[in-house]
């Protein structure tokens, strides 16, 4: 009789620990990552946009084989504009043609994948998908931070801007070059060649890992990751650095360590 309560209370402990368990995982489930309580905040933005403006949020299409997933596009008579949202805070240093920019929080420095190259293969991916039909469009890049940073950055290939100033930069473009029947028209292309569900995600991810490691493996035999030239060690204003012998056509650089 005894054994029998023991065993009844462990069973009904083991329950217990399985309920918890898909509570705590149904839970985080629910809340966003940070990426996308960034990308939350640039989707609330553009919705002040004019009509003439048409914004599509979390776009994935793969016009190379490779999925790639874009933050935001707004398609409109002065130009697409191509965001990348960032969520990071403390202060942001790095250039347009560095591999890796730092982030810093109290002292403490971590590194992060440059935006400006993420979001070049954003624009490129869009480009493949719509010159053939369309010709030659006028993509403008937007790197968007939330107010939880401080810029310390420089670059002249792309705006890297905070989320609440994108609309405004947005609007600076004023001149038309694209008519509201051709907004229309790559709209619906865009539209026809994106991706949806989970598996699409899991395939994002899936060729971002295999991006990395072909990186790591380019990066610890020498090789620039950008272009395949050699590296070679250089010597800089700060110190010394890595370099693409390719150099002024590839400007890749890394740290010497």
């Amino acid at each position: 009789m005894i054994s029998g309560f023991i065993s009844s209370q462990s069973l009904m402990l083991v329950l217990a620990i399985v309920v918890l368990i898909l509570l705590i995982i149904g839970i985080t489930k629910l809340i966003p990552s940070k990426g996308q309580v960034g990308e939350k905040k640039m989707a609330l933005r553009l919705k002040r946009l004019p009509k003439e403006y048409v914004v599509l949020n979390n776009v994935i299409i793969s016009p190379f084989g490779l999925p790639t997933q874009i933050d935001h596009v707004v398609v409109s008579p002065y130009g697409i504009f191509v965001i990348e949202t960032k969520n990071h805070k403390g202060s942001i240093y790095g250039g347009e043609n560095e591999q890796y920019w730092t982030q810093n929080i109290f002292g403490e420095k971590y590194k992060h994948y440059n935006p400006i190259l993420q979001n070049k293969t954003h624009v490129n991916a869009l480009r493949k998908l719509l010159q053939s039909r369309f010709g030659n469009l006028n993509f403008i890049s937007i790197i968007a931070y939330t107010n939880k940073a401080t810029l310390h950055v420089d670059a002249d290939s792309a705006i890297v801007t905070y989320v609440k100033k994108v609309v405004k930069q947005i609007k600076k473009y004023n001149v038309r070059e694209i008519s509201d029947l051709k907004v229309s028209e790559i709209v619906d292309c865009i539209e026809f060649n994106r991706e949806f569900g989970k598996q699409a995600q899991k395939n994002v991810v899936k060729n971002a890992r295999k991006s990395k490691e072909r990186d790591r493996n380019a990066l610890f035999n020498g090789i620039c990751p950008r272009c395949g030239g050699e590296l070679v060690k250089r010597k800089g204003k700060y110190g010394n650095f890595w370099g693409c012998a390719n150099f002024p056509r590839c400007k890749y650089t890394k740290d010497i360590e």
